[in-house]
């Protein structure tokens, strides 16, 4: 006899089998609730990440601009005072 036959017949054998069906759902359940904390976890670690490699990039840009802006200046300068003491 299958699980369903006997289940049709005999009232206490389903709700033993409902409750043992239970227990393994609320098993998985509490797994899966278990995971999707560790994903979450690892999801804000990530945006963590992300976070601070961006405002590491941005002082290297900055970083960089100023460098570039400061030679250049430095450059026009230069030229600028080369130009005016060839004149006088």
């Amino acid at each position: 006899m299958s699980t369903t036959e006997i289940e049709k017949t005999n009232l206490e054998a389903h709700a033993e089998l409902c409750a043992e069906r239970y227990i393994n759902l609320q098993d998985k359940l509490e797994n899966l609730d278990t995971r999707m904390d560790t994903i979450e976890c690892n999801i804000n670690e990530i945006k963590t990440l992300v976070s601070e490699m961006k405002d590491q990039r941005n002082k290297q840009l900055i970083g960089w601009g100023v460098g570039i802006i400061g030679t250049l200046i430095g450059a026009v300068s230069f030229l600028v005072y080369n130009l005016i003491k060839l004149k006088s």
